[in-house]
């Protein structure tokens, strides 16, 4: 190749070399800048919609809502990112963190809840859902199980919480498909949520304000707390969630209000306590009117505790005694009491003529 081919050709190069160079620099350079500043504009946005929330729960808690693959992923989409942070099950300091805004969100049991937030001195989280019901080491308060968000959360973002809370009861429909009874847990469904925050009426679901007020008076009367609602259940629970999904006839697919009151077989081993005796006339069966009354309280007691038990003994001649418990005893079915709750036995063999009944709660 000769010079002048030579140094045309670098020549060529030169130019061609300038043209990218200019390409770049006022096109795919600017291009590219403008590219990343959009990528991280939209990623800026989708961090500003995505609402990040911290989830107070301990460990052995067991509840669905620490199951990643079938929980998580679903609030992702939703972007809705939840945070579980596990205290080691230290309810004093999990109802700080909700107070402090550290936790958004929270599982409790209701009697943890009250003790706690006797112990604050302050009621900054209310109970939106009841999650599943157990019996618990002092039988006569049972382990319910709730998720409670601080107030902040509910009044500043209730959509989000609308959203967790439908996520959650889809999570729990699908699980029972294949969970039964037996497994273990039956987690509480929306209908029975319905039921618990007194939107819908069912005969052996209680509301969440007798709950609360029935395991407030219990705490007190064990010494363990005074009450922190002062005499106000309805502060340490709000219902307008489960209001509002039931307005927008949410529902997960086909449920139904489950009959989870199956009681075990009676024991020895029970916590128990007397009631006022029953007087009867000499030699009869028949309740009087102040049996009846005393009885009647006993129906109260019976319904505010659904997984109690009475024990009636009869006093008198084996007969006579024997009559007279069951005279009680169908007092109490008519009344609406399950038969199977209610035991009758015969006393010795003094002439009293009175019974008495023992309130008892299986261990």
């Amino acid at each position: 190749m000769s010079n002048g081919k030579m140094v045309a050709t670098a020549l060529v190069w030169v130019v061609v070399i300038g043209i990218c160079a200019v390409a770049w620099k006022y096109f795919v350079a600017p291009a590219k800048e403008e590219a990343a500043r959009q990528s991280k504009q939209q990623e800026e946005q989708e961090r500003l919609n995505h609402t990040e929330l911290n989830y107070g729960i301990g460990s052995s808690e067991g509840s669905i809502v620490q199951r990643p693959d079938a929980f998580n992923d679903d609030l992702v989409k939703l972007k809705i990112k939840i945070n579980f942070l596990d205290d080691g099950a230290n309810y004093d300091q999990r109802l700080a963190d909700l107070k402090s805004g550290k936790l958004q969100l929270a599982s409790f049991t209701v009697d943890e809840l009250i003790k706690a937030s006797y112990k604050l001195g302050d009621t900054p989280a209310v109970i939106i859902a009841v999650t599943d019901v157990r019996r618990g080491a002092d039988a006569a308060i049972p382990n319910i199980y709730v998720i409670v968000a601080n107030r902040k959360l509910l009044q500043n973002n209730p959509n989000v919480v609308y959203d967790f809370m439908k996520l959650y009861f889809k999570t729990v429909y699908d699980s029972q498909k294949s969970v039964s009874k037996q497994d273990g847990i039956w987690q509480k469904n929306t209908l029975e949520n319905y039921a618990y925050f007194g939107i819908i009426v069912a005969n052996n679901i209680q509301r969440i304000e007798d709950i609360v007020s029935n395991i407030t008076n219990a705490l007190v009367v064990r010494g363990v707390c005074d009450d922190p609602t002062h005499g106000n259940p309805d502060v340490l629970y709000d219902d307008n969630v489960m209001r509002c999904l039931q307005k927008i006839g949410f529902s997960p697919g086909m449920e139904s209000i489950r009959d989870d009151t199956i009681l075990p077989v009676l024991e020895s081993n029970l916590s128990s306590g007397e009631i006022t005796k029953l007087i009867f006339a000499h030699g009869s069966t028949i309740l009087t009117e102040r049996s009846q009354n005393v009885l009647d309280e006993l129906v109260k007691e019976l319904e505010d505790w659904p997984q109690s038990y009475v024990v009636i003994q009869g006093t008198g001649d084996k007969s006579l005694a024997l009559g007279r418990a069951k005279s009680a005893k169908q007092y109490l079915i008519e009344k609406g009491i399950d038969f199977k709750r209610v035991r009758t036995i015969a006393g010795g063999t003094t002439h009293a003529s009175s019974l008495f009944a023992i309130l008892s709660w299986n261990n």
